[in-house]
This record gives C-alpha cells, sequence and structure tokens, in this order.
C-alpha cells in the first residue's frame, strides 16, 4: 500500500495548510478494512486522530473523501504528560509563547489494513506563506498576533477570531494577510 496524489505521484512531502489536499491510498487489499491514524509530536506530547474506514473495493481508498482535514483537525492530546490534562496540555500547546505559531508541522499518517499490510508518510504542513510577518500585541488584556505580507504595505484587513478551540487561530490569519 502507498499514499499518493489523485494523479498516481507520491503524496508530497511538504503542504500549503491553507489549501485543500487531495489523497489516496493504493493498493489495499481487496475488501479489506483500513484504520488511518494522523500523529503530531509537539513539546507538550503527542497528538492523535484515528478513523477506521469499511472494506475498500478496487484496491484504492480516498481518505479525504468525507472530511478533507480529519488528519489535521482532529488531532488531541494522545496522553497527557507532566501531570497536565489532556485541556491543559492542549492550551499550552496552543498559547506558548516559545512555539511559533507559523512553524509549520509534521505529521505521520499510517495506514493499516485488516490484513496486516501497513503504509506510512510524513507530511510537513506550512501553516503561513513564507512572506507573511507576524508580531504578537498584547495590550492590557487583549492578546494577539498581528500579520503582514513582508515587504509590502498591509491592504486592508482581515479579523479571524477562532472558536471553541481557544488559542490564536494564527494560520488561519496569516493565509489571509
Amino acid at each position: 500500500m502507498q499514499f499518493e496524489t489523485p494523479d498516481g505521484d507520491a503524496f508530497p512531502a511538504r503542504v500549503d495548510a491553507w489549501r485543500t489536499q487531495a489523497m489516496r491510498l493504493r493498493g489495499v487489499p481487496p475488501d479489506a478494512s483500513v484504520a488511518v491514524s494522523s500523529t503530531l509530536q509537539t513539546p507538550h506530547g503527542a497528538w492523535r486522530a484515528a478513523r477506521t474506514f469499511d472494506p475498500v473495493r478496487g484496491g484504492v481508498l480516498d481518505p479525504l473523501a468525507a472530511d478533507p482535514g480529519w488528519p489535521w483537525w482532529s488531532v488531541a492530546p494522545a496522553a497527557p504528560t507532566g501531570g497536565l490534562t489532556a485541556r491543559a496540555m492542549a492550551a499550552g500547546f496552543r498559547l506558548d509563547p516559545d512555539i511559533d505559531p507559523l512553524a509549520a508541522l509534521t505529521y505521520e499518517l499510517t495506514a493499516t489494513a485488516a490484513s496486516g499490510e501497513t503504509a506510512r508518510v510524513a507530511v510537513v504542513r506550512e501553516r503561513a506563506p513564507a512572506d507573511v510577518a507576524m508580531r504578537r500585541v498584547a495590550e492590557g488584556r487583549l492578546r494577539g498576533l498581528f500579520f503582514t505580507p513582508e515587504g509590502r504595505d498591509p491592504q486592508g484587513g482581515v479579523l479571524v477570531l477562532g472558536g471553541s478551540e481557544g488559542g490564536l487561530p494564527a494560520g488561519r490569519a496569516a493565509a489571509r494577510a
């Protein structure tokens, strides 16, 4: 089995987080169910997501068909470390000032067929375009990140608000700078 693009090329080692990616798994044993997992190693421990797909016909599985972002957005702390709860671990990763909110993240995707065959691919997700500059904003109780395109005067503005996940949605904001 192997991960590849819909065109049959090897899945790229680097992808842009702000663009939808398409992927397929080729060479799946006939009528085999497949478990696909995504693992992200962070300074605060491992984060994981997993899904099991029904038996595959024709030897090809599209693990992103129903939800193209699940391997990246669904990861959650695998096990609390250092006495932290999973919630504190998640908040620490999102708010830690020592973690660059624009740094690329490396995910390892693993597919395991019911027959035991395995495929792996490491994917580096770029979270912001290379030509974006970031400045931290802290005034009173206001905390945020300000992004501008490097070398150009900012044009207009976009305010990106997070949801219940907490933290700062830096990647989404930087991609729109």
